[in-house]
């Protein structure tokens, strides 16, 4: 029984350590800024198929899943020791004043227009997407009616 008891002590003991490095990890990145390439995609957003969009919105990976069918924002996660975390409300009401560029960097590679790290964008997964598929998807985006509220803030641990 003793032996359970410290195994069971050690394995929330590393458990605490791994979530310490995490917290530690992500609050030193917070404030970091980053330099994307230049991504000129206005022209090819002016031509795109919106239904195109629509269909890459809906079946790639994990776009529904944190920003919702609406595309106001979904809840991912909600645990008490983890915390919860949300994806963003990307309707016109919080990217009206997005260009083109940055919300193809935003997919592309994660950041933010304020170029900071947009923590949970998977964009390792959308960074193959050709340019014309990003276009579409932006297409998209810009075509779905506002839903008037705030991005939820996420919270950890």
């Amino acid at each position: 029984m003793k032996k359970i008891f410290k195994l069971i002590i050690g394995f929330v003991a590393i458990l605490a350590v791994f979530f310490l490095v995490i917290k530690i990890q992500y609050s030193r990145n917070a404030n970091k800024l980053y330099s994307p390439p230049a991504f000129e995609i206005h022209e090819e957003v002016l031509k795109a198929d919106v239904e195109l969009g629509k269909r890459i919105f809906t079946i790639r990976s994990g776009c529904i899943d944190c920003h919702g069918s609406n595309l106001a924002g979904a809840k991912v996660m909600d645990d008490p020791a983890m915390g919860s975390v949300y994806g963003a409300n990307i309707t016109p009401f919080n990217l009206k004043s997005w260009t083109d560029e940055e919300i193809a960097t935003a997919i592309r590679y994660g950041i933010h227009k304020e170029k900071r790290s947009l923590k949970f964008m998977p964009s390792f997964d959308y960074e193959g997407l050709s340019k014309s598929d990003v276009a579409a998807v932006i297409a998209y985006v810009r075509s779905v009616p506002e839903v008037n509220s705030p991005s939820h803030e996420n919270s950890f641990g």
